[in-house]
């Protein structure tokens, strides 16, 4: 059994510094000799042995996925309405608002999460549905609320909200669906730590 040879391993190094006369023993393991401060010896450092080794892989694990604590809430991203945003008919395209919710997308997960998690998985979009209510035109500033609302190992739910800095009257509102996936492009599930970092996300307003 593994177990067994690491104790041997550990009784032959430790042990033979104890008691010289019974290093003879320690070439079969578990051979006793009657040294019993020897036997102690080796098996307080086996134990240790096996105690540092599961410290240091939680620690490598630890390392490899930090601890990832959302930052509060900031401001909302604010978008301001050119001229080659518009379209022949003089408010804002319809397509343009697709624009300005990705960015809003990655300002709230920029301000929020810790630097350099996001690149552990690249979201990308697999549905979104979206509902005009009013039409932006030249010159209005927009504000757009973004809330992860879902956050699941393989999907996620940010719904967004464009309203009129002036007013606060709703322009667009948005529910988005995000899959995390990997440089080649394929779907996967995201760590632990990442993923509770992302369920915490989701109790922040």
């Amino acid at each position: 059994m593994e177990w067994r040879r690491l104790v041997a391993k550990w009784w032959i190094k430790w042990g033979a510094l104890v008691c010289k006369q019974c290093r003879q023993a320690f070439d079969a393991p578990f051979r006793f000799s009657g040294c019993l401060w020897t036997f102690a010896k080796g098996l307080a450092y086996s134990t240790r042995y096996l105690a540092t080794s599961r410290r240091r892989s939680i620690l490598r694990f630890q390392a490899a996925y930090p601890p990832l604590t959302p930052k509060p809430p900031k401001m909302p991203y604010t978008q301001e309405i050119l001229n080659y945003h518009l379209d022949g008919y003089a408010h804002v395209n319809n397509a343009r608002y697709l624009e300005f919710l990705e960015a809003a997308r990655w300002h709230y997960f920029k301000q929020r999460m810790p630097l350099g998690s996001l690149q552990q998985a690249q979201l990308v979009v697999a549905r979104m549905d979206i509902r005009y209510r009013r039409a932006a035109k030249l010159g209005d500033i927009l504000h757009i609320h973004s809330q992860l609302t879902q956050a699941q190992s393989r999907q996620f739910v940010v719904t967004q909200r464009i309203l009129f800095a002036d007013s606060g009257q709703l322009c667009v509102q948005a529910e988005v669906t995000l899959m995390p996936t990997d440089s080649q492009g394929r779907v996967f599930r995201l760590p632990q730590p990442l993923l509770t970092a992302f369920q915490q996300l989701t109790s922040l307003a």
